[in-house]
């Protein structure tokens, strides 16, 4: 009986000094952990940055660092990069905000830069140019999720280096937003109008539109939005001024997707979705994307009321 009962004091004796010691190294070192997370980051956000300048790095780093969703700890940054872009990113910047070094990288983009993002903005928007540089932007998207993606990854965002602002809860309200690929308004700087057109869903008269494209042989030619040619689509400002429903949770089903903020599922792209080098009904680069998403039957989709400015 006194064996036992000496064992038992030895025991609690024992239990009280390591929670002792445990709350003492807490308290002595409050950013230690006795237990750090060996949990890899599950989200991946991926960020083309082409011929920018100092000012719209600084931009773009600031509006990284504001974000408050996911927790920066769980997160993995890739940039790709043209050499004198790449300079240009502060990788430390991002430190100091909270993100792990070892969870950012830039990758050099191997692509001649002036061919992805002209400088002058005539050239880099002329309708001429779409089908050849949209195909060149989607294979630069493609190489660089190749490189990026790994099977730690659940979630994976595409950014907009020219982004103005956005809200810091963006990512939140895609993520949960139960789509498998979604989008927000990307607006003017102004924060109206619509920046992004490609955002977009198929009508019946632009159905139609479709299917007499390609009974008269035109099935491989694509469909570009702003330049003065009737797509009979509803453009997601249209959208959303006769949505009836101001939430920012609120969403709808869309046909095509913009660039400038994406959200994904990173299932969606291990099951062989990617951006459209080559015409897909009618569609390429982001567009393209969205219709080889629905074709293997995820769910796309768009929140109209979560508006994001371009500069």
């Amino acid at each position: 009986m006194r064996l036992r009962l000496k064992s038992f004091i030895a025991f609690s004796f024992l239990s009280v000094l390591c929670l002792y010691c445990l709350l003492t190294v807490n308290f002595i070192f409050p950013n230690e952990s006795l237990f750090p997370s060996s949990v890899p980051p599950s989200t991946l956000i991926l960020i083309p940055v082409i011929n920018t300048n100092p000012r719209r790095q600084r931009r773009l780093q600031q509006n990284i660092c504001d974000l408050v969703y996911p927790a920066k700890s769980g997160v993995e940054i890739t940039f790709s990069a043209d050499l004198t872009s790449a300079a240009l990113i502060s990788l430390p910047a991002l430190v100091e905000c909270g993100y792990t070094e070892n969870n950012l990288s830039v990758i050099l983009e191997k692509s001649d830069e002036d061919e992805l993002q002209p400088k002058e903005a005539e050239m880099r928007h002329a309708y001429g140019s779409q089908a050849a540089r949209r195909a060149k932007i989607a294979q630069a998207r493609n190489n660089l999720l190749r490189s990026s993606l790994r099977a730690r990854h659940n979630h994976v965002y595409w950014l907009d280096s020219d982004l103005l602002n956005f809200p810091v809860d963006s990512f939140r309200l895609l993520e949960n937003s139960g789509f498998d690929v979604a989008v927000p308004l990307c607006a003017n700087s102004d924060g109206h109008g619509v920046y992004d057109l490609n955002t977009w869903r198929e009508t019946d008269e632009s159905k139609r539109n479709i299917k007499i494209m390609d009974e008269s042989g035109r099935e491989d030619e694509p469909i570009f939005e702003g330049y003065g040619k009737q797509t009979f689509r509803e453009g997601i400002g249209s959208i959303k001024d006769r949505a009836g429903d101001s939430r920012v949770e609120y969403g709808v089903e869309v046909d095509g997707v913009g660039g400038t903020m994406i959200y994904s599922a990173a299932d969606v792209y291990r099951s062989g979705v990617e951006f459209a080098t080559e015409v897909f009904e009618h569609c390429l680069e982001t567009e393209g994307f969205a219709k080889i998403a629905k074709s293997k039957g995820w769910k796309v989709g768009a929140l109209p009321n979560l508006v994001i400015s371009h500069a």
